[in-house]
């Protein structure tokens, strides 16, 4: 409790210097275009959650990890006027659950656990972002979605192989 105080009131200073700097430095405030930049809001909101995490509630770096990747999602989105991505990028909420996991357990002191459960919804998330992603517009080719999905159960063999300590089959 008393470091989810400290938190907070670290975070209310840091929002109180950034309204006293707008009037007295009118710079500030060009830097800040609300309409443009608010995704980063929700970027701040989740890391909150992920420095929670890491100070001692390890279960807050899954809502940290999504709620920090749909705030990316949206502040690629919103600059580059791409809302239509929404189409086949919610596929991308299972990879941020995933890193949320893998974080959370990493910080528990079971990565290898983590990057089991993890990876799998990672690598789900990612297989169904290629397959919905080359139907709706994403402009992957083939061989571009195939490479990519290559690479990315690859790599989750390797880490799952190299993380467990095992030759064989992982459960």
């Amino acid at each position: 409790m008393r470091r989810s105080s400290i938190l907070a009131g670290l975070i209310l200073i840091a929002v109180g210097v950034i309204f006293l700097l707008m009037p007295l430095f009118p710079n500030v405030s060009d830097l800040l275009n609300i309409n443009q930049q608010w995704p980063l809001i929700i970027i701040l909101v989740g890391g909150m959650f992920l420095l929670g995490a890491f100070l001692g509630s390890p279960g807050l770096a899954i809502p940290g990890s999504l709620i920090s990747g749909l705030g990316l999602l949206m502040y690629y989105q919103n600059s580059n006027n791409a809302w239509n991505t929404w189409a086949y990028a919610w596929t991308l909420i299972l990879v941020f659950i995933g890193i949320g996991i893998i974080l959370s357990r990493a910080i528990e002191g079971d990565l290898a656990s983590g990057l089991r459960k993890g990876g799998r919804l990672i690598v789900i998330g990612l297989i169904l972002f290629l397959v919905f992603g080359s139907f709706l517009g994403a402009g992957f080719t083939s061989s571009v979605g195939l490479a990519i999905l290559l690479i990315g159960i690859g790599l989750w063999m390797v880490a799952r192989i190299l993380f467990n300590g095992k030759r064989g089959d992982a459960p």
